[in-house]
């Protein structure tokens, strides 16, 4: 009798164990660990829990697998390597990063041509047509300050 129902519970065991291992393979395809920060290289770095040499190892390791979070330059190249970064851990980050993005190159803005004797000659007229007697003699001071006299050449 308990041959049988030892017999009955095997195959309920199998599809057990089973769908056990596929909730755990689900779960570890899931639940990668995420990138690193430059932040965490510099801390593994660090620290004093084991020798330089392994933790370059780990820590190289972990670039492989994780990838990194930032674009790799020369200042941070010197700022890991200062830190005690082998180089094989710089050539796996520089591996892993993202190439730099180009400073965009700014548009340059239009500077608008300075107000010339004409300008400043219409605005006072249009000032003293409305009454505007003080801001029209000030455009006219303006004016004669900016007329150029044509000289007989221009004629």
């Amino acid at each position: 009798m308990k041959l049988t129902v030892f017999a009955q519970l095997e195959p309920l065991r199998t599809r057990a164990v089973a769908g056990l291992f596929v909730m755990m393979l689900t779960a570890v395809s899931f639940a990668q660990a995420p990138q690193l920060s430059l932040a965490d290289l510099l801390i593994g770095l660090r620290s004093q829990k084991a020798s330089l040499q392994d933790r370059n190892r780990i820590l190289t390791e972990a670039v492989k697998e994780r990838g990194i979070t930032f674009a790799y330059t020369p200042e941070i190249a010197k700022e890991l390597a200062t830190t005690g970064a082998s180089p094989e851990l710089l050539a796996a980050i520089a591996a892993k990063s993202a190439p730099a993005k180009p400073a965009p190159t700014p548009t340059p803005i239009p500077t608008p041509t300075p107000p010339d004797f004409s300008f400043y000659q219409k605005r006072a007229d249009t000032n003293f047509v409305k009454g505007e007697y003080e801001l029209a003699l000030a455009d006219y001071d303006k004016a004669c300050l900016l007329y150029t006299s044509p000289s007989p050449r221009d004629s």
